[in-house]
């Protein structure tokens, strides 16, 4: 268990992304779009919540490859549904993000 200042290895989600041209890959990255919605707004907090096996980790990992100032994110994001957004590079990598592991 530790507390990580802009991680930047062990990214489940960017091992995923490696595979976003097969079948096996699905893009969420929508929700990014809907995060980024209410990020300055009063109610800012979100829960994740999702029975297991579900992929609460990888959208972790995918919130913070996105707004963490630790990854290339255009190269991450490149040909997924985000990028195609208008206000794509609005958010991208400008934050410090902390994640906790609590296994």
């Amino acid at each position: 268990m530790g507390n990580i200042l802009n991680p930047g290895n062990d990214n489940s989600f960017i091992r995923l992304v490696k595979f976003k041209d097969s079948e096996i890959f699905v893009d969420k990255t929508d929700f990014i779009k809907e995060m980024s919605a209410k990020i300055n707004a009063q109610n800012r907090f979100f829960a994740v919540t999702r029975p297991r096996r579900f992929g609460k980790t990888v959208t972790a990992h995918m919130l913070s490859a996105y707004y963490s100032k630790g990854y290339a994110g255009q190269k991450i994001f490149d040909g997924l549904k985000i990028s195609e957004n208008t206000g794509f590079a609005d958010h991208l990598n400008k934050y410090n993000v902390i994640y906790i592991d609590m296994n």
